[in-house]
This record gives structure tokens, C-alpha cells and sequence, in this order.
């Protein structure tokens, strides 16, 4: 499950958590950091990412911390170091502009992973 692990996402991943849980899987928080200069410090991801755990309750769930030059690049890389099953990740609607000038991560994996993508939305 890739995200930024804010608070808007929670129920994104709540969400995740029902759709998944029938299947007993072992349950990847992924934050790729694209910035380490202007990028939030790796104390606040990490504690963010302590609380989505806490919400997994009987699931497993391992935190990984990335850092990569594209979201993209990072989630792929980690999915294939883990040898993933299924990419997860929550959609943030971007300005229509935004998304011209920068592109879309869901867009960008759904184009070049080779295993299966969920894309969840607010």
C-alpha cells in the first residue's frame, strides 16, 4: 500500500484493510521520497506510518521507508523487491493543470507494472 500516510488517506486505507483482509496477506506501508532536502523528515513518516499500523489490528503490516527519484519508480522498485502479489495505492485528484504538467502516479504504474495495480480513491 503506497501513500503519502496522511491523515486524508485514512479511510482510503480502512477501506483497503476490508477489501483485503479475506485473503490473510501480509500487508506492505510503502513512502517513496522523491525530495530529501524539502521532504518531510523521515521521524514524522515514521510515525505516521506507526498509525496506519495500528489499524491493520490482526493483519501483518511491515512499514518501508524509499527513496527514489519518481514515485513511480520507487513503488515499482520496492514491489519488485518484495516480490509483491498486488501495488495498492491511494489517488489524489490533481488540478486538471497539475496533472498535465506533472503527470499522474496511478497512470505512470498502471502504464509500466507488471503486476496488478488498485487504485483507491477519497
Amino acid at each position: 500500500f503506497a501513500s503519502n500516510f496522511g491523515q486524508q488517506n485514512k479511510d482510503v486505507f480502512l477501506r483497503f484493510l476490508r477489501f483485503i483482509q479475506p485473503f490473510e496477506p501480509i500487508i506492505h506501508l510503502v513512502y517513496v521520497n522523491t525530495d530529501p532536502f524539502w521532504g518531510l523528515p523521515y521521524s514524522i513518516i515514521q510515525q505516521e506510518m506507526e498509525e496506519y499500523k495500528h489499524l491493520c489490528k490482526s493483519l501483518i503490516c511491515v512499514s518501508h521507508y524509499y527513496r527514489d527519484f519518481t514515485v513511480e519508480r520507487g513503488v515499482r522498485h520496492i514491489a519488485d523487491e518484495l516480490d509483491a502479489d498486488l501495488i495498492a495505492i491511494s489517488n489524489q485528484q490533481r488540478h486538471p493543470i497539475k496533472r498535465i504538467l506533472m503527470g499522474s502516479n496511478v497512470e505512470f504504474l498502471v502504464n509500466h507494472a507488471n503486476i496488478p495495480l488498485l487504485s483507491l480513491d477519497k
